[in-house]
């Protein structure tokens, strides 16, 4: 059993190049084309993504650094409020305590005052109810 070659196989050589040419034409090169184009788009798509990743990665390194600022900021405005308050406070609490020993000044000597106006009052009473009796006692009026 032997392979013979005659003319039909030179047909088929030649049918198959021209199939090939045709198919290459019509078909192998467009498909190559497109395969390009797709390779070209993916890789402009992967270059597009990770431009916009690093770009995401910037702002949001950005925004949490506002985010810290803000944040030790308001700590200080805070910190700085409670301060003032408590001198408003120690403040108002001094003029309350000042104010309030004033009144207690004033009060005590006015107190004092009716004390000791009571007490001459009491003298005065006394002197008087001490000649009366006296005089019940003893029966006449004294000089």
């Amino acid at each position: 059993m032997g392979i013979s070659v005659d003319g039909t196989f030179a047909i088929q050589i030649f049918s198959f190049l021209i199939l090939w040419a045709v198919l290459k034409r019509l078909l192998f090169e467009p498909m190559l084309d497109v395969l390009d184009k797709r390779e070209e788009r993916t890789r402009g798509s992967l270059e597009l993504a990770s431009r916009i990743h690093a770009d995401v990665a910037a702002m949001r390194s950005e925004y949490e650094a506002h985010i810290r600022e803000a944040r030790d900021q308001s700590l200080r405005e805070l910190e700085e409020s409670r301060k003032l308050t408590t001198a408003e406070e120690r403040t108002i609490l001094g003029a309350a305590r000042d104010q309030a020993a004033a009144r207690l000044t004033l009060a005590r000597a006015e107190i004092g005052r009716q004390v000791e106006a009571a007490r001459d009052q009491l003298h005065r009473d006394a002197a008087g109810l001490s000649r009366q009796l006296v005089q019940q006692v003893v029966g006449r009026p004294l000089p």
